[in-house]
């Protein structure tokens, strides 16, 4: 926080507006990009079908007013970003980054920090960074739940294959080796 006060004040930017959110997806998507997600191919922007996928998201989220847009901002200036979901008393965190120039300052760790305070004045009862359990998450809580997958296949013969190969072939496969 004191690296950041250095450069300018820290302030937490929210959107909730879907106007706002449209015209500030650009910036959400080169600050998530930003850092190693673009280099390894994990950013949004990396796939088409995953860009069209947050959109649609973003766009069906807020018709309900659960997308929100956080930014952490310095000199008015938005340095990271975090692409969440308030919904049932739950802040969730979908896709998060940070613009690389200032990593030494920790700005994805002063956004959580700020999105926290907020999230406990607005009376939110959990902060769920989802995914799995990593190091960076266990600096702010050790609680973890385990996760389910869902597949979900459309009725067509390639996907019919698809799901004999997933959930048949493979499971034998595996045993084989074994």
């Amino acid at each position: 926080m004191s690296r950041l006060t250095n450069i300018g004040e820290p302030v937490l930017e929210i959107l909730e507006d879907p106007e706002a959110i449209e015209r500030a997806c650009a910036d959400a998507w080169r600050l998530e990009a930003s850092g190693w997600k673009a280099d390894a191919g994990t950013s949004i922007g990396s796939d088409p079908a995953v860009q069209r996928f947050y959109t649609l998201l973003a766009e069906r989220a807020t018709t309900y007013g659960w997308m929100r847009l956080l930014f952490l901002k310095v000199g008015g200036r938005r340095i990271a970003v975090s692409y969440s979901a308030s919904y049932d008393g739950r802040l969730f965190l979908f896709k998060t980054g940070y613009d690389r120039e200032f990593h030494t300052c920790s700005p994805f760790k002063v956004l959580t920090y700020l999105a926290a305070q907020d999230a406990y004045a607005r009376g939110l009862r959990e902060i769920d960074f989802l995914g799995d359990t990593e190091p960076w998450k266990q600096e702010w809580t050790p609680a973890a739940r385990g996760h389910d997958w869902l597949f979900i296949f459309s009725n067509s013969r390639r996907a019919r294959l698809l799901h004999s190969i997933k959930f048949q072939m493979a499971p034998e496969l595996r045993k084989w080796r074994a």
